[in-house]
């Protein structure tokens, strides 16, 4: 590891166990692997009859199923007919990889 200051860096970097996954230069500008990102999921009800969302499933890339129906905002659950509700999710996502991030989403409803 040559910290002279005469060999460029690069993020993901790994010096033995450490990796490189965040900077600041000399003007603090920062640059970070790490990014955050806010989901949000839209439910519209468009039948004929009110519904009740039972499950809103999501996974990441090849992982399990989560449910996020305890994210459906307290009063607008059931949908009536014409009504929609949005749920927001942040998590932080590693960005210096050529990796896919694939997020899976779907929605269960009884009437």
């Amino acid at each position: 590891f040559d910290t002279s200051g005469s060999v460029d860096l690069v993020l993901t970097d790994s010096f033995g166990s450490m990796t490189l996954s965040g900077c600041t230069d000399d003007e603090s500008n920062t640059e970070d692997c790490f990014k955050n990102v806010t989901y949000t999921y839209k439910f519209d009800n468009v039948g004929e009859i009110y519904m009740d969302i039972t499950k809103v499933l999501r996974k990441v890339n090849d992982g399990n199923y989560e449910n996020l129906v305890g994210l459906v905002p307290p009063g607008s659950n059931p949908l009536q007919v014409g009504e929609n509700t949005t749920i927001q999710e942040s998590v932080t996502v590693y960005t210096c990889s050529d990796n896919c991030y694939s997020v899976e989403v779907f929605a269960e409803a009884d009437p």
